[in-house]
């Protein structure tokens, strides 16, 4: 009760302070409790805890961080009766800030254990398999001894790390780890569509192999006899599927193989989840004008566009009113949804979600509507996988109809959820990322996208950060205004690539571990002669640390040591490659050459939409016309009905963001919407909205305002009055608010008989004066805010402010990316007031320069 009392205390203490604590900081608060004490020995639970334990076991230790492993040390006696159970080469959640480190430093200190003195700490080595086939393991032992080292990997490949096969397999068939190479030279240097393309195709290359395999009457081991190879017996494994998934859908689609995965698509995108969700909405709240809609659309109900639009046409009110006020003149249709509507709401407060769900499901036949469609499998898997997941939110307390709907809402906002892509019937295929793999064995495993990129991104981030070596920061020269890298930040990079390729190394081993039986790796190159003869410049056995490094990829690893392979000899005469001394390898692989040029052509549809009877080889008339059509007003059709000025200055970003913050006619109120106000104190403005500050001073400071000391003076009044906030205030520059009213331009802008600030404006002009070829007649809605302009007797003169941070000699080049711009304000000024726009004039603060265009 008392050690109770003091970690209550404690969690009270932290979330009063920080307001909020996640299990990480729990996790401190018990370590606190475990580890410290007044006077510097062991907390008060690790004196209570060890005393309890015969012995402690942990599993998985490779994927302890360091507060798991002071925690797991604290109630173990200091360690002396934890017992730990570990493979460092699966360490693969360093992104989850496992430290694989905490378990070799641990490898490499104990003795073995037929050396260890009594009490002594020690290893005992456990090699054995008894998952997978000798040549899946010889296949992967061979690999690994010679690429993974403690300069490349963190750790030596020594006989201790080899796999020894203990499971018994017949020794019938070719169990050879086997290596296809996918020649894509046809591709070229085609950039567009480039990456869309290889994926598409080695995803139809996996769906070929896997069809050859099974057509092929492949036999697996199954207790002491063996069995046909199913669909099911496939696992598909991808570093990240999310980008790529889609083409192995629909490669696998093509070749009629059924197939399930997790993220297959968008959970609640699909027409069928839709159609639910509406469905329950209306039945919680029909006065819900999309829901209801969306239900009234759906094949459910069947009511067309039009029949829509007359019911809101001829009926007041909100959408449910127009529905209950056609029934009332007797439509039947509308009449008969709102009976089933009512029946689905009556006794809906004493349903569960789950019970709710299932009720609507059989009072509208929504399993059998969705069911005859195309897909109809996958769209029942998704209808109850909607089903299992009210289960689930149920039992963790969402009873309710309006909680489960907001609970999903958050879920969809979030994208917190993760559910199964089903697949058809059966199962089928499994496609899976690596990390999900983990702990999984299949008989049968792919292996794909090896000639992904590794991942640099984090190492382009502005501070780096390692555990030991500390922080990596730029060099930042302020008179000139540029980053460098330091050498703090140099040797931090490379240690963290280092680490990250020795994941990528730990990745590579878990997956191929994977397979039972057969194990595939595919490697797609885009100029493969080309590839392989730049490989062969670091060719050797075992390839050098540095040249593993050197590589872009996990396939260039595999390949460094495939290409020294006798059995690749083939693949090294193709590349003008010499002949290698193979040094010490194991059983031979399976390295095949893979005419890309066959998989760009889509192949024969398989599956239940082949071969159907009846099927007509005359072509129907008219049918080539009909597929050639194109709609003539295509280009209208997607041109935009507004356009803003900042939309045609040819950027794709203001530095300034004008348009997008500009201020109200009244004066704002002190507080951001965008950026809450003590984020502002803490951090400062940001470059937009020291451009934002600018603008406001200049739409509310009088046309005189011709010396420092008089900006300075206005900007005080402007902040006390609340038309700026004090961090506005500080940020605009009275020596440059200044300077622009003091020179020619300010001076005949503060002498027109007509100015105008911060003028809003919305006026139609035909569109082909913005999107050419348009047919005559077509109209656009272009919106604005011109910052000032004036007329004079010459004319309109149009002023645009810019704080930009350019120089006096690159103004002039900067302006012309906003002439779109300026053209555009003087085109609705024109239109608007009927006169000409002689000028129009860009100013940058900066710098202090005009410039005319």
């Amino acid at each position: 009760m008392e050690l109770t009392a003091r970690f209550q205390e404690d969690y009270a203490r932290e979330k009063a302070r920080r307001g909020v604590l996640d299990f990480s900081d729990l996790e401190h608060l018990a370590l606190r409790l475990l580890t410290q004490d007044g006077d510097g020995g062991p907390g008060p639970l690790a004196r209570y805890w060890s005393g309890r334990f015969a012995e402690v076991m942990v599993d998985e230790y490779q994927d302890t961080n360091q507060v798991q492993n002071a925690i797991f040390t604290a109630v173990s006696d200091g360690g002396r009766k934890l017992f730990m159970v570990g493979d460092v080469k699966q360490s693969i959640y360093r992104f989850r800030l496992a430290d694989p480190t905490i378990f070799l430093d641990k490898y490499r200190r104990f003795k073995p254990w037929d050396q260890a003195a009594e009490g002594e700490e020690r290893t005992v080595v456990l090699t054995r398999n008894f998952r997978s086939r000798p040549e899946v393991l010889e296949g992967t032992n061979d690999l690994f001894r010679n690429i993974m080292s403690t300069e490349f990997g963190e750790l030596d490949y020594t006989q201790d790390q080899a796999l020894a096969p203990g499971a018994a397999f017949p020794p019938e068939g070719d169990w050879r780890v086997e290596l296809d190479l996918e020649d894509l030279s046809f591709l070229g240097d085609q950039e567009e569509g480039e990456r869309a393309d290889k994926n598409l195709l080695e995803a139809r290359w996996a769906a070929r192999r896997i069809r050859e395999l099974l057509d092929g009457e492949l036999m697996l081991t199954e207790g002491s006899g063996q069995r046909r190879a199913e669909p099911s017996d496939v696992l598909l494994l991808l570093r990240s599927p999310g980008a790529v998934l889609h083409h192995y859908i629909r490669a696998l689609n093509e070749a009629g193989l059924p197939w399930s995965a997790e993220g297959g698509e968008d959970f609640f995108a699909s027409t069928e989840i839709n159609v639910a969700l509406s469905l329950l909405q209306i039945v919680d709240n029909p006065r819900q004008d999309v829901a209801l809609i969306a239900a009234l659309r759906s094949p459910v109900y069947g009511f067309s566009g039009d029949q829509l639009a007359l019911l809101r046409a001829e009926g007041e009110g909100d959408f449910y009113s127009a529905v209950v006020q056609a029934a009332g003149r007797g439509d039947q249709a509308c009449r008969d949804f709102l009976t089933e509507l009512e029946e689905l709401r009556f006794g809906a407060g004493d349903r569960t979600c789950r019970q709710l769900i299932w009720h609507i499901y059989e009072r509208t036949n929504l399993l059998g509507l969705f069911g005859a469609m195309d897909g109809g499998q996958e769209r029942q898997g998704r209808l109850l996988t909607l089903y299992a997941l009210a289960g689930r939110l149920e039992e963790a307390g969402c009873r309710s109809l309006f909680q489960f709907l907001l609970r999903l809402e958050r879920m969809r906002q979030t994208g917190g959820l993760s559910l199964s892509a089903p697949g058809r019937e059966g199962g089928g295929v499994t496609i899976m990322s690596i990390h999900r793999s983990k702990g999984l064995e299949k008989p049968v495993v792919l292996l794909c996208g090896l000639s992904r990129r590794l991942n640099r991104d984090d190492l382009q981030r502005p501070v780096l950060f390692h555990p030991v070596l500390g922080v990596g920061p730029r060099g930042l020269d302020r008179e000139r205004m540029v980053e460098y890298p330091t050498l703090a930040r140099k040797a931090v990079a490379r240690k963290l690539e280092r680490e990250m390729m020795a994941e990528e190394l730990r990745l590579l081993y878990v997956a191929m571990t994977r397979a039972k039986e057969k194990l595939i790796l595919s490697i797609p190159l885009r100029r493969g002669a080309e590839k392989l003869e730049k490989l062969g410049e670091d060719l050797s056995v075992p390839p050098s640390p540095m040249a593993l490094e050197r590589q872009q990829s996990v396939g260039g690893w595999v390949l460094l040591h495939a290409l020294a392979r006798p059995e690749a000899s083939a693949l090294r005469s193709m590349a003008g490659l010499p002949e290698v001394s193979p040094g010490t390898l194991g059983p031979a692989w399976d390295i095949r050459w893979v005419d890309g040029a066959a998989l760009a052509q889509i192949p024969e549809q398989r599956g239940r939409f082949a071969d159907l009877p009846g099927e007509s080889e005359t072509e129907p008339e008219g049918l080539r016309e009909a597929l050639a059509w194109h709609y003539p007003f295509s280009l209208s059709s997607q041109t935009p009905s507004k356009l803003t000025a900042t939309q045609l200055k040819g950027r794709s970003l203001d530095q300034e963001t004008r348009e997008e913050a500009a201020p109200a006619a009244l004066p704002p109120q002190p507080l951001s919407i965008l950026r809450p106000q003590f984020v502002a104190e803490e951090r400062g403005l940001t470059p937009a909205q020291r451009g934002t500050a600018l603008h406001l001073a200049m739409q509310y400071l009088p046309l005189d305002t011709d010396t420092p000391e008089r900006a300075a003076a206005e900007l005080e009044r402007l902040v006390s009055g609340g038309f700026l906030t004090p961090q506005q205030g500080a940020a605009a520059d009275p020596g440059q608010l200044s300077a622009f009213f003091n020179s020619p331009l300010g001076r005949e802008m503060a002498s027109a008989p007509v100015c105008r600030r911060e003028f809003k404006f919305s006026v139609l002009l035909p569109a082909e004066e913005f999107c050419p070829g348009l047919e005559p007649g077509e109209e656009v809605l272009l919106q604005g805010v011109v910052d000032a302009w004036f007329e004079t007797l010459e004319g309109i003169t149009v002023v645009d402010f810019k704080s930009d941070r350019v120089s006096r000699s690159g103004a002039a080049a900067r302006g012309e990316e906003y002439r779109p711009q300026l053209e555009a304000y003087s085109r609705a000024l024109e239109e608007i007031t009927g006169k000409q726009v002689v000028r129009k004039a860009l100013w940058f603060f900066e710098p202090g320069e005009l410039v005319l265009l």
